[in-house]
C-alpha cells in the first residue's frame, strides 16, 4: 500500500505556535497560557480530522482509565455539580499528546527550550525585583505573579529543565545560555520560601545529574548541603522546619492526612467526589485547630479522598507508568548515542527531573490540582516522550526539509 505525505502547512504550523505561546506563557498567567491550550487543542483536531496520525507516548491505557474513573466517580460525589465543574482539571492532559505530536524535529525543540527558559527567567526576574522593592523586602515571600506555592512549583520544574539541559548540551555558549536563564529561576524559587518545590528540586536535580553527569552530582550534593548552611537564618529555619515534625505547618498536614485515612474508612469506594474539602476536613476534627484550606496538601492524600481506593490506585499507576517510559527513553537515548538527537535527550531528561521533582514535592502538595503546574508537567512529559528519531536538523519542514511532523494518510491500493 502506498502512503501519500500531506503537509498541513496552516493547521500544523499554527500549532506549533500555540504550544510556543503555552510554554512561554505558563510560568506567568493561567488565563493566556490556558487560551493558548485552547487554541492547540483546535488546532490539533483540524490536524487529525486532516488526516494527521497522532503520536502514541505509551500511557494511553494508564490515562484513559484514570480519567474514566475520575469522570464516572463524579455519579457518587457529595456534590455532583461541584465534581463536574472540578472535571476541568482533565483537560489539561492532553497537552501531553500535542507536545509529542507536533515538537518532533531538533528544530522545533530549540524554539520550545527558548520559550521555556524565557517565559521561566523573565518570570523570575520580575518576581525577584517586585520582591525586593516591596515594603518587606526579600524577607518576604515572593509570589512573581501567583500565589507562593504556584510560583515555587513552577520554578522547580523550570529550574529542573534548565538545569538537564544544562548537563546535556555541549558547547560553551548552550551552557552559558542555559546557566543565564537558571540562576534567576533558582534565586526566585529560593525566594517563594516553599518548602516542596525546594525538596522536589535537590530530587529531580539528583536524578538528572545522577543520569547524565555523575561527578556533577556529587557537586550538586555538596552546593545544597553548603547552601543550606550558609542561608540567612529565615530560609535555613524555613529549610530545617521541613524536617521537623512538631512544626506547626507539619502537625496540620498530618491532621489533613489523618482526614484522607478517615474518608477512606468511611467511603474506600468512592471517596467524597472532587470536591473543595473544606468542611468535610472540618467536619472530622469539629472543635479542633485545623487549616481551613479546601485540600489536604497532599497528592496521594487528595487522590484517596476524593477517588477512593480505586483512584489512588489508578492516578498513582498513570503518574508512574509516565515515569517508567520516561526512563526507558532516556536508556534508549544513552544507548544511541550520538545517533540520537541532543535536544530529544535533552528534553527526556528535564522531563524526568521535573516528574521526580513533582512526585517527591506532591508527597507535601495538591500540586496535581495546581492549573499552572499540572499544564506544565503535561507538557515536559509530552516533549520527553515525543519521537525522537528525528535528526538534528537546523531547520524545520517549513524551510523545505522532510518534516517528521508530517502526517501520513494511507491511499488505496491501486
Amino acid at each position: 500500500m502506498r502512503r501519500a505525505v500531506v503537509h498541513l502547512a496552516g493547521p500544523e504550523r499554527g500549532l506549533f505556535a500555540a504550544l510556543l505561546l503555552l510554554v512561554l506563557t505558563t510560568p506567568f498567567s493561567i488565563a493566556l497560557s490556558q487560551s493558548a491550550l485552547a487554541l492547540a487543542l483546535l488546532l490539533g483536531a483540524a490536524c487529525l480530522a486532516a488526516g494527521w496520525r497522532p503520536a502514541r507516548t505509551g500511557v494511553e491505557l494508564f490515562a484513559l482509565a484514570f480519567v474514566a474513573w475520575g469522570l464516572a466517580d463524579i455519579a457518587f460525589s457529595l456534590d455532583p455539580g461541584e465534581s463536574l465543574g472540578h472535571a476541568k482539571r482533565f483537560l489539561l492532559l492532553p497537552a501531553h499528546w500535542l507536545f509529542a505530536m507536533a515538537v518532533v524535529t531538533e528544530w522545533r525543540r530549540a524554539w520550545t527550550l527558548a520559550a521555556l527558559g524565557t517565559g521561566g527567567a523573565g518570570v523570575a526576574v520580575y518576581g525577584i525585583v517586585a520582591c525586593a522593592a516591596g515594603p518587606g523586602g526579600i524577607a518576604l515571600r515572593a509570589n512573581l505573579t501567583q500565589g507562593y506555592m504556584t510560583a515555587g512549583g513552577i520554578m522547580m520544574l523550570v529550574g529542573l529543565s534548565l538545569l538537564a539541559f544544562l548537563a546535556v548540551l555541549p558547547g560553551r555558549r548552550a551552557h552559558r545560555l542555559a546557566a543565564a536563564a537558571l540562576v534567576p529561576v533558582l534565586a526566585a524559587l529560593v525566594l517563594t520560601q516553599t518548602r516542596s518545590a525546594w525538596l522536589g528540586f535537590a530530587a529531580g536535580g539528583l536524578v538528572a545529574l545522577l543520569l547524565s553527569r555523575p561527578r556533577w552530582a556529587a557537586v550538586f550534593a555538596v552546593l545544597l548541603l553548603v547552601g543550606g548552611a550558609a542561608a540567612p537564618e529565615r530560609y535555613r529555619a524555613r529549610l530545617l522546619s521541613a524536617f521537623d515534625p512538631s512544626h506547626p505547618d507539619n502537625r496540620q498536614r498530618l491532621v489533613m492526612w489523618d482526614t484522607a485515612r478517615l474518608i477512606l474508612r468511611d467511603r474506600p469506594l468512592t471517596g467524597t467526589g472532587d470536591l473543595d474539602l473544606r468542611e468535610v476536613h472540618r467536619g472530622y476534627h469539629p472543635g479542633a485547630d485545623v487549616e481551613t484550606v479546601g485540600h489536604l496538601h497532599s497528592n496521594p492524600a487528595m487522590f484517596a479522598a476524593i477517588w477512593g481506593w480505586p483512584g489512588l490506585v489508578l492516578a498513582l499507576a498513570f503518574l508512574l507508568a509516565l515515569g517508567a517510559l520516561l526512563v526507558r527513553r532516556w536508556i534508549a537515548l544513552r544507548a544511541a548515542g550520538a545517533r540520537a538527537p541532543p535536544l530529544a535527550r535533552g528534553w527526556t531528561l528535564a522531563a524526568l527531573a521535573a516528574w521526580t521533582g513533582f512526585m517527591v514535592g506532591g508527597l507535601f502538595e495538591w500540586s496535581f490540582g495546581d492549573a499552572e503546574i499540572a499544564l506544565l508537567l503535561w507538557s515536559l512529559t509530552g516533549l520527553g516522550l515525543a519521537p525522537a528519531d528525528a535528526a538534528p536538523d537546523g531547520a524545520d519542514a517549513e524551510a523545505g526539509g522532510a518534516s517528521a511532523a508530517a502526517c501520513h494518510r494511507p491511499e488505496a491500493a491501486p
